[in-house]
């Protein structure tokens, strides 16, 4: 099992966490928590990895891009789901999400709008 802190953006902490391998897939779980003394709402995370994302739970996938100048590798920006739209400190949100093969998963920010 991999575990990563992936970074600390204005009030969120970002961990990733490998759970499962099997067949050519990874199954992962993206952990943030709220950090501020306040709830935070209507989310949204920017990460870079080098595979490509199949599938997201508890979030959808907005824009993606593929990296150039000879870097290997996508840019996703992740956005809440009517379930997941609210943070609270006291409680972290958990995502999981299928990839094809293992690769780097690397948080890059967060923001919301309150």
């Amino acid at each position: 099992m991999v575990r990563l802190c992936l970074g600390v953006s204005d009030g969120f902490k970002v961990s990733y966490t490998e759970l499962k391998y099997w067949e050519g897939h990874v199954k992962g779980k993206i952990v943030i928590a709220n950090n501020k003394d306040r709830t935070i709402e209507d989310w949204q995370l920017y990460l870079e990895t080098s595979i490509k994302i199949q599938d997201i739970y508890n979030a959808t996938i907005g824009e993606s891009y593929k990296l150039e100048d000879g870097n290997n590798g996508y840019i996703y920006e992740l956005n809440n789901v009517e379930k997941t739209r609210i943070l609270r400190p006291e409680s972290p949100l958990k995502l999981n999400l299928l990839r094809k093969e293992k690769g780097m998963l690397k948080f890059i920010q967060a923001s919301y709008l309150r």
